[in-house]
């Protein structure tokens, strides 16, 4: 029988069901990991360490500071403005696709935004919002392969932290963040596709 309340379910309700179905597997514990690592060096990390690890343009041999950079931040907004952007995108992918992806493709947006911050401006870099923007296109690709599978709250969260996103950058007053966001974007846009699954009758989950 057709219930006409399903039709008038405001967004906080359609967002408490979401949140009530959640099972551990829905916990994107690669991201939550990597996030955990992030506050610990934030909060034990010497000044020693900071400068062996953070990225430094003119010092191009130590390779390992393409990887090292994103794990660390200038300080606390820094921080939890990457960890909000990153877990939830990490929370759409990793309900549907290998955590191994996710981590391939987090890496992997970290070290393309940062060599391309190389080519437009030197200096020392790090933050993981290359490799956020990296997960966040990544879902917008998702989205639009495979659309069927995110509720219309997740398409909304979606366009919204995009949009912040983008009009950050506009008001930004260094080069170096907006270079570093467009390389992990790029990054997500041509991997996405290719690292996830498109489904075409598959459901993610039963309502």
């Amino acid at each position: 029988m057709f219930n006409a309340q399903n039709q008038h379910d405001s967004p906080m309700a359609t967002i408490w069901q979401n949140f009530s179905a959640l099972r551990m597997g829905d916990i994107p514990f690669v991201i939550l990991l990597i996030s955990v690592l992030q506050i610990i060096l934030l909060m034990r990390l010497n000044v020693e360490m900071r400068m062996l690890l953070m990225f430094i343009s003119n010092k191009p041999t130590e390779i390992w500071r393409c990887i090292t950079y994103m794990f660390l931040h200038e300080d606390w907004s820094h921080l939890l403005g990457n960890i909000v952007i990153q877990m939830i995108a990490a929370f759409f992918l990793e309900r549907r696709h290998k955590r191994i992806k996710i981590l391939f493709l987090y890496i992997t947006s970290g070290v393309i935004g940062v060599l391309m911050a190389t080519c437009f401006a030197e200096g020392v870099v790090l933050g993981a919002s290359g490799a956020a923007c990296g997960l966040l296109i990544a879902n917008v690709t998702d989205l639009f392969f495979n659309r069927s599978l995110y509720s219309q709250c997740e398409t909304y969260v979606l366009i919204v932290i995009t949009i912040i996103i983008v009009l950050a950058d506009i008001q930004a007053e260094t080069l170096h963040p907006v270079v570093i966001h467009v390389g992990g974007g790029l990054s997500g846009l041509l991997l996405g596709p290719l690292l996830f699954k498109v489904f075409r009758t598959i459901k993610f989950r039963n309502a």
